[in-house]
């Protein structure tokens, strides 16, 4: 997507004057709200004609998270100067003070801000927060990684409740449908970089006309991801439309041709949370929200406990042996690829499953396990060729020990 634009300076240019005003507005008839002080002025005694505002700037704008449309509530924290002043028989005192003020605004974002109403004024409280879940300056939601499990929960009580209830696939293009969207296939690039696009806005592609609303996929997917990758493809575009529309609304207010989220190799190959931009967000909340939505945690762990313990064996020599067909299992239970769901296992707790299906130079490497807690699910205990003759020019004692081990092996009878 385009680069990303901020909602607050944007706000501040097109409706400084709407703010300005209600402060404005505000202020002489809440005087006792604003705390004045002054050495020289009493301001328990002020009239609210020798009251007035200026100097004001928008500091920070929140944006309620809850909604699902493209009608928006927001907060504006403007602070500004306060002037008043005072005469007796023999002088005129003036003052001033700085003060903040919260500023409650209602506006639908479609090409424009459209309706931008003042729905309300206050005295401003940091301590006062008004919307649990808010929206970054561009419009991206603020998902904590406590919070990725409850927003796949969500998206399915919304579009396929009974999955959070009976175990089973999750049909990506029968939620796409209950979302009012298309699904269309048709390659997007001439080497199948872009695995998938939401268009938000109609648009034209190769002459053809794509409408809103619209899930391209590049058949090619199936190819090089297999049925699993496919769903997650659809998915993850449900879940950009899900979320993102308002961050895409924000761009099209800056360049109003744009029309669509692209899905690239690169970003389902994996981002760093580090100096990402606000588009890189966008990606990685759908890349961790969709595989939960695809194997809901609940029914997901019922169906690992399933087929490890088919026949009510609990040790770990059992689970070892069986753990990799339990993977396979998974993955054909809940249409998504073997990696997906061997990630999901360790992220619900079954260690086990890091030590299987590994490959080593093209090499699989048999199942194994370790004393728990003893690797985290990012480590390992197989190395390549290249990396430990790496290792081993980098420390020679490592080497000495490898020779040992080596030598070890082949003199055993």
């Amino acid at each position: 997507m385009a680069q990303q634009r901020s909602f607050q300076k944007y706000v501040s240019k097109h409706h400084e004057n709407d703010l300005f005003d209600a402060v404005a507005s505000f202020i002489p008839d809440n005087l006792d709200e604003l705390h004045l002080w002054s050495y020289n002025i009493d301001v328990d005694n002020l009239d609210e004609e020798n009251v007035s505002f200026d100097d004001m700037k928008v500091e920070q704008v929140f944006v309620n998270g809850d909604t699902l449309t493209n009608d928006i509530e927001f907060d504006v924290l403007v602070s500004g100067a306060i002037y008043f002043s005072k005469c007796d028989r023999h002088n005129d005192y003036e003052d001033s003070c700085n003060a903040w003020f919260r500023v409650n605004c209602r506006a639908t974002i479609d090409g424009e801000l459209k309706n931008f109403k003042v729905h309300d004024v206050e005295t401003y409280d940091k301590k006062k927060n008004r919307f649990h879940r808010r929206l970054s300056d561009a419009l991206v939601p603020i998902i904590s990684s406590e919070d990725v499990e409850f927003e796949a929960e969500q998206f399915l009580k919304l579009y396929f409740p009974v999955a959070m209830e009976i175990p089973q696939r999750i049909d990506p293009l029968l939620i796409a449908e209950k979302m009012g969207l298309t699904v269309e296939y048709h390659e997007i690039s001439e080497d199948g970089n872009i695995f998938g696009q939401i268009y938000f806005h109609d648009a034209l592609l190769d002459g053809k006309e794509i409408k809103a609303k619209t899930i391209l996929i590049d058949p090619r997917v199936i190819e090089s991801r297999g049925i699993g990758g496919l769903n997650n493809t659809i998915m993850h575009e449900c879940v950009h439309w899900h979320k993102h529309r308002l961050a895409f609304e924000l761009v099209r207010l800056f360049q109003p041709e744009l029309s669509n989220i692209t899905t690239t190799k690169e970003e389902f190959d994996g981002l760093i949370e580090k100096n990402m931009t606000p588009t890189d967000w966008l990606e990685i909340q759908a890349r961790k929200i969709t595989p939960k939505i695809l194997m809901p945690k609940k029914m997901f762990k019922q169906e690992v406990e399933t087929f490890m313990r088919p026949d009510g064996g609990s040790g770990i020599v059992d689970q070892l042996l069986i753990i990799e067909g339990t993977i396979s299992e998974l993955a054909s239970f809940f249409t998504v690829s073997k990696l997906s769901a061997k990630i999901r296992m360790v992220e619900l707790g079954y260690e086990i499953a890091i030590g299987a299906s590994n490959y080593v130079d093209g090499h699989p490497v048999p199942p194994h396990s370790w004393k728990q807690g003893a690797v985290s699910a990012n480590q390992t205990y197989s190395i390549g060729f290249v990396d430990a003759t790496i290792e081993t020019l980098k420390n020679p004692r490592l080497l000495v020990a490898i020779k040992k081990e080596l030598n070890l092996i082949f003199h055993r009878d």
